[in-house]
């Protein structure tokens, strides 16, 4: 073992072969009660920990090691981090099975299922409805309301009329909601502004922050005063719903959007909208289940005469996030329909989702275009989730 490991070719694959034979040869003759992990990196002069990850991936009873993903990884860090995504999309995968064998009614009901899935009215309302750890996903893009929140000088379509106080009281209480229905370790896309990437980042984070002295209540970090060491850290690790952010963003550029000539002098043609990818971490660690891809996301932008609403989003940028996110089947949630994309994305995909949508045009946009999926599933209430008509029967 020794004189290959000085190999310059002596890749992570065979390594983890000779440990894993020497470590079976060793409990095969001393017996499995009386050998172990630890015994076996004395062994050989290894780290209990390295040893323990390498068993791991050699370990034939476990499914993902037989992933390609797995096999295939070019170095250590990368079959490791391949391994901990099969696992975690091994784990979300047997939740929607178990989901999908729970009883359901064979009568037919699409139409009664999109009703009781798209809520009409404040999403604070909707949400107190929906279980604990009941959401796989969330996606929101809040109405920040404002020229930025609504499309900036270059929009083409109506503006949203709220201000910002209204948005950032929204999403205040919003936060710990969402935090209370996604299961741990699942995500939320949330769609900022720049004007409010610090306001929103913190929040997320799980901080709190007192009006009057400016310390955290949580981690007693001042506001300004600590604001390199907050800049920093991707949570509040004493706060009772902190989701992990990281603080890089996320970008969708409008590929077809180019300069024109027409733009304010003082601005440069605005080609991109910011969103975060935010995990919630109580005992589980967030993993993103793809590694095969950047952070700008090329996507041309709605059509002006297709756009059903300001905020309107491509379906298939949609898509590619959730992609990112979450499994086939698994079911999620969003504070604010709009447009109605994110169901087109949803049931595009083989996911299911629920909505609420507080207005009347939107609303019906909303609830016809999940009309329409559902019917060509044929699904009914409790096909989306067991809940469903319970919670959200008038």
């Amino acid at each position: 073992f020794h004189a290959n490991e000085d190999r310059d070719d002596f890749t992570w694959d065979e390594k983890g072969r000779y440990i894993r034979r020497i470590h079976d040869q060793l409990i095969e003759k001393f017996g499995r009660k009386n050998w172990s992990a630890s015994k076996t990196a004395d062994y050989i002069n290894q780290s209990e920990g390295t040893i323990s990850v390498y068993l791991q991936l050699t370990d034939e009873r476990e499914p993902a090691t037989k992933s390609p993903r797995v096999k295939k990884a070019k170095t250590y860090r990368t079959a490791v981090k391949q391994l901990k995504i099969e696992k975690d999309k091994a784990k979300r995968k047997a939740v929607v099975v178990k989901e999908a064998a729970k009883p359901k009614s064979e009568f037919k009901d699409p139409d009664r299922a999109a009703s009781l899935s798209v809520y009409h009215g404040d999403c604070r309302e909707w949400i107190k409805k929906i279980p604990d750890d009941s959401l796989a996903w969330f996606h929101w893009d809040p109405p920040y309301g404002g020229a930025e929140g609504s499309g900036g000088a270059f929009s083409a379509h109506e503006s949203i009329q709220t201000g910002h106080d209204y948005a950032l009281d929204l999403m205040a209480g919003m936060f710990e909601e969402i935090w209370r229905v996604l299961r741990d370790g699942s995500w939320i896309v949330l769609w900022y502004t720049p004007v409010h990437y610090n306001w929103i980042r913190l929040n997320l984070q799980g901080h709190r922050f007192d009006s009057k002295t400016g310390l955290c209540l949580f981690c007693e970090r001042h506001i300004i005063r600590d604001i390199v060491w907050l800049s920093n850290n991707y949570s509040c690790v004493r706060s009772p719903y902190r989701f992990w952010v990281n603080p890089y963003p996320n970008l969708w550029r409008k590929s077809d959007r180019v300069a024109d000539g027409h733009e304010i002098t003082r601005f440069l043609t605005k080609e991109t909208e910011p969103f975060f990818l935010a995990g919630k971490q109580d005992a589980t660690t967030p993993i993103l289940l793809r590694s095969d891809r950047g952070n700008v996301f090329d996507f041309s932008s709605v059509p002006s005469e297709a756009r059903r609403h300001v905020n309107h989003k491509p379906w298939a940028l949609l898509a590619e996030i959730l992609s990112l996110i979450s499994v086939p089947g698994s079911l999620g949630g969003d504070a604010g329909s709009g447009s109605g994309s994110i169901i087109e994305a949803a049931y595009g995909t083989k996911r299911k989702v629920i909505v609420a949508e507080m207005d009347d045009e939107h609303y019906e946009t909303s609830l016809q275009i999940a009309i329409e999926r559902l019917r060509k599933k044929e699904l009914n209430p409790d096909a989306i989730a067991s809940w469903l008509a319970k919670k959200f029967s008038s």
